[in-house]
């Protein structure tokens, strides 16, 4: 059982991580999470069940279900292991995976609704768990690609769930894809389908089904490509070049200060909002696109003014390393 007014029981995170350990102590006892413990959920995946005690509970069923002690195959079970031991930032898929198991539902704070009967539904909480997730996640000291995969998840888990049940039919691998729209974090959205929804009164017509194809298509053990860190980033830099320069129509030199100087001036308003200046509205997306803006504004003009981008980098590192 999990002692949720002090965290987690010690015994029961005996086997993992130190650092991992402190990371969930510290979610389940900020505000958002005990917050969660009064929000009780009543239909056919939860019965009068509190929030909090559902994200535990799925916390414990990742950790036996990332044993893979339900796949036959050796071979296939070492595939998905070596998947989940896979580095994104300083942590293992694996552990990312299970903070976000934490993290999931705590947008269910504010959108859950009782109808008449009394039974609950929460829409649109996955997109409010990825607002309250990324801040929560920025102060315990993640950064980048590991915000980026929690969000992603969160994001995702609970959309497949519907398309899924014609998946289990019988589909081939093209259609897979083409149902799912990709193949990226598949693993992770099937293993959210077993902990996420076993306690629904309809889940065990196909709990067994979900096991026996959760390895059988390799493909869904392909890497994102964005979690690789550095290495491509020159490559893409360069892309990105060639494709200003083929512009038939390039921008003038007015035109793209001024177009960078508006892109910088959405960056103050982020700013503003996470000093508490203004109300929150951008998410991680408007976040994204501003950068993006700012750096292809920013590249042109290195461009354009013949300034050696790398030169240019090179100052930049040794700068910091005084």
């Amino acid at each position: 059982m999990m002692d949720l007014d002090n965290g987690f029981d010690q015994d029961y995170l005996s086997g993992l991580e130190e650092r991992l350990v402190e990371v969930c102590t510290k979610i389940t006892k900020s505000k958002e999470f005990v917050a969660s413990k009064l929000v009780i959920e009543n239909n056919i995946c939860h019965k009068k069940e509190p929030v909090s005690d559902h994200s535990t509970h799925v916390f414990m069923r990742f950790q036996e279900l990332l044993n893979f002690d339900f796949v036959d195959s050796d071979e296939l079970r070492k595939l998905a292991k070596s998947y989940f031991s896979q580095k994104i930032g300083n942590w293992t898929r694996a552990e990312l995976f299970l903070i976000s198991a934490l993290l999931h539902d705590l947008g269910k704070v504010e959108t859950l609704v009782t109808d008449d009967k009394g039974e609950t539904k929460a829409p649109g909480h996955e997109a409010k768990s990825v607002q309250i997730a990324e801040i929560m996640l920025r102060q315990l000291g993640f950064v980048g690609v590991e915000i980026d995969y929690v969000l992603n998840v969160i994001r995702v888990h609970s959309g497949y769930v519907l398309r899924f049940l014609d998946f289990i039919n019988g589909l081939s691998e093209s259609q897979i894809k083409s149902a799912f729209g990709s193949v990226q974090l598949l693993p992770e959205v099937f293993l959210y389908m077993i902990a996420d929804n076993e306690n629904a009164s309809t889940f065990g017509e196909y709990k067994k089904m979900i096991e026996e194809r959760f390895l059988q298509y390799t493909e869904i053990y392909q890497t994102d490509d964005s979690f690789k860190g550095v290495d491509d980033i020159g490559k893409l830099v360069e892309k990105i070049l060639i494709s200003l320069k083929n512009n038939s129509k390039p921008w003038p030199i007015e035109t793209r200060l001024f177009h960078l100087s508006e892109e910088v001036g959405e960056l103050h308003d982020i700013y503003l909002q996470y000093v508490g200046a203004k109300d929150r509205e951008q998410t991680i997306v408007d976040i994204q696109n501003a950068l993006n803006d700012v750096l292809v504004e920013t590249l042109a003009l290195y461009d354009i003014f013949g300034i050696d981008i790398k030169s240019s980098l090179e100052k930049v590192i040794k700068e910091d390393e005084k």
